[in-house]
């Protein structure tokens, strides 16, 4: 295996034939999933890069991939409009259908037997549904006027974000199925939602190029995070929480520092845009998917997550 000179280093495994939509580590950093537009979720070994399986099943693209808490079950979702239930480790998955339209975001509430799940299609109403997986029942939660593109759970699994074409984040009290608050600002679709670490705050990122800070108790706006590139696609808090990492339209990924509120550099490119990040959780590692196929995992080296204020070289090595 290979590694960068520099704060970070880069592997880069091979094997899906189309699109990565989304990322996923489970708990123990040991396993990365990879959802496709080639139908598959690749799962990885982290510590080799080796792939450790090929799950298939969805009748389309697989638009978002994301592990239980306990890392017993991974969920999928995809053009299909299906998501499907399945042990990391194999055997048959347990299918969820009723979304109209393609499914684009799942996520599972921390230490709760829910399951979101998100999507629709373009220029309807957007779909948002809740599964509880212990009672077997499902609730819609309406109110979004066009596609959802993300999700994101707080800490504690009681509030849930969802955002997409319409350009609004909604925040849902699960506690009651009401929407506590919706937060407006970007300028077009919002592709990107995490919450931070306490989940205090909530961060966005959209078509406007910006990144958004907002106070979750208060509702409001708190800082607007502007770089030198457009359309931000995917967010992902790395380390404590100090650090946030976005993937954007042309290829970059970019390391935020969000107490400081600047923009700590480069991290890397995809040689095409960048849907999905993802923090390990010890961590110490990000891992990347692209458009062009191509999941990369970056490192952190030396005094880790405090080395990153340089930028690493653009030069690729790969897993071997």
């Amino acid at each position: 295996m290979k590694f960068m000179t520099g704060a970070w280093a880069n592997e880069r495994p091979a094997g899906h034939t189309g699109a990565v939509w989304s990322v996923a580590w489970d708990p123990r950093g040991d396993l990365l999933a990879s959802a496709s537009e080639d139908q598959s979720v690749k799962l990885w070994q982290a510590a080799t890069g080796a792939e450790v399986a090929s799950l298939e099943g969805h009748e389309g693209g697989v638009n978002t991939v994301a592990f239980s808490s306990d890392g017993s079950t991974l969920a999928t979702g995809g053009e299909d409009g299906l998501v499907r239930l399945q042990d990391p480790a194999g055997g048959t998955a347990r299918v969820l259908a009723g979304h109209r339209g393609g499914v684009n975001a799942v996520a599972f509430a921390p230490g709760r037997p829910l399951l979101a799940s998100a999507g629709g299609v373009y220029g309807k109403p957007g779909e948002l549904r809740l599964w509880n997986l212990t009672a077997r029942t499902c609730a819609t939660l309406a109110g979004h006027a066009n596609e959802i593109l993300t999700l994101a759970f707080a800490p504690g699994g009681r509030l849930l974000a969802a955002a997409g074409y319409d350009g609004a984040i909604r925040l849902w009290d699960l506690e009651t199925g009401k929407v506590r608050a919706i937060l407006t600002g970007h300028l077009g679709a919002v592709w990107a939602l995490a919450f931070g670490r306490h989940g205090l705050v909530l961060y966005s990122g959209g078509d406007d190029g910006t990144i958004r800070q907002w106070g979750v108790e208060s509702a409001r706006e708190r800082a607007v995070f502007e770089g030198d590139t457009f359309g931000v696609l995917a967010l992902a808090p790395v380390g404590k929480g100090r650090t946030l990492a976005a993937g954007h339209f042309d290829g970059s990924v970019r390391l935020w520092d969000v107490q400081a509120r600047r923009e700590l550099g480069l991290l890397g490119r995809h040689p095409k845009a960048v849907f999905a990040v993802a923090g390990s959780p010890d961590g110490q590692a990000l891992a990347s998917g692209s458009m062009d196929g191509s999941v990369m995992v970056w490192r952190a080296r030396g005094t880790g997550l405090r080395a990153q204020e340089s930028s690493v070289k653009e030069e690729l090595s790969c897993w071997s």
